[in-house]
């Protein structure tokens, strides 16, 4: 059960690892920003901006799963890593996460009265 035999080489996979991570930390800055600005407008006016945040939000957290899946199977050092049975289990756990994220979300109750218009 040691780490040997089952893993992925370096090359190609931690190039596609190390994009994805940086798309990732990306997103969780532009993320950020639009948060406290969409915060800040609500608080002020009452109104909803940005309303596309949320769906943001789950793209990025499926691009980082998907990073943390290519991380899993990368042969990091001479003897490939962890145990063939931890990679299975890992990436089950990171898959069934993937898998719920493609359930319809309901939405957060409101914490700030929202003002509604007409439209």
């Amino acid at each position: 059960l040691g780490g040997e035999g089952a893993a992925i080489k370096r090359s190609w996979a931690r190039f596609i690892h190390v994009v994805l991570g940086y798309l990732v930390l990306t997103g969780c800055a532009v993320q950020a920003v639009l948060g406290m600005s969409k915060k800040k407008v609500l608080e002020a006016t009452g109104e909803k901006t940005v309303t596309w945040h949320g769906q943001l939000g789950r793209v990025v957290l499926q691009v980082a799963l998907v990073a943390v899946l290519f991380g899993i199977w990368i042969q990091w050092n001479a003897k490939g890593g962890w145990a063939l049975w931890v990679k299975i289990l890992f990436s089950a756990v990171v898959a069934g996460a993937l898998i719920l994220l493609q359930l319809p979300s309901t939405p957060a109750p409101m914490l700030i009265p929202v003002k509604t218009t007409g439209v």
